[in-house]
């Protein structure tokens, strides 16, 4: 089975640079798209990489940001999750602000299936040593959304997204086989559709 979780192999460098960008979009709620309108490069780029994590809350892969000038950023903590209806995925467990999100929000299925749907209604933790609820129904919903054969200067590709309901917050990713998240936008969405955000490209 080819691994398409955000990992770092042998053959790559041992963090991701992705070039960064201001983007306005508009968000297609049947497909799940986030179809980009306009984007404007950003000086620097974002490094990510990931090391092991783990916390009496959650084990995962921390995927630790460093920030254009050298500091070290915040990290987001990704791991398995499993849906309702019995799906296997790479999910975020634990957010920037180091929220405990579970179930996990949903990244990419074990095995991706174009078209394939779940929900997920979260609880909201304040860390991982403290179980104090936050949210105790955050609502979002994951699509696969396509496979490519190439995606920009990536091979066997899966673009999916994610919709929370509960921030109004859209998502969409592309995952390399062997490589892992090599482009990913998102942003809050309007009652318009419209969509405000950020975009982070692997560049290689």
């Amino acid at each position: 089975m080819i691994n398409y979780f955000p990992q770092i192999q042998d053959n790559f460098p041992t963090a991701i640079q992705y070039r960064v960008f201001d983007i306005t979009g508009v968000w297609l709620p049947n497909t799940f798209e986030l179809a980009i309108l306009i984007q404007v490069r950003q000086p620097g780029d974002i490094a990510i990489s990931p090391e092991p994590y783990s916390s009496p809350a959650f084990i995962g892969t921390a995927m630790r940001w460093q920030s254009p000038v050298g500091t070290l950023g915040r990290s987001l903590k990704n791991g398995a999750g499993i849906s309702n209806d019995g799906k296997y995925y790479v999910g975020e467990g634990v957010n920037e602000d180091d929220f405990v999100i579970y179930p996990p929000e949903a990244l990419i299925t074990i095995e991706p299936v174009v078209g394939e749907t779940f929900e997920g209604h979260s609880r909201v933790f304040a860390s991982p040593t403290d179980n104090t609820v936050i949210h105790t129904n955050f609502h979002w919903q994951y699509k696969t959304i396509q496979h490519f054969d190439t995606w920009g200067h990536h091979f066997d590709c899966w673009r999916t997204g994610l919709w929370e309901y509960s921030s109004n917050h859209v998502y969409n990713y592309v995952f390399a086989g062997g490589v892992g998240m090599v482009d990913f936008w998102h942003g809050t969405l309007n009652e318009n559709g419209q969509v405000v955000g950020s975009r982070f490209y692997f560049f290689p």
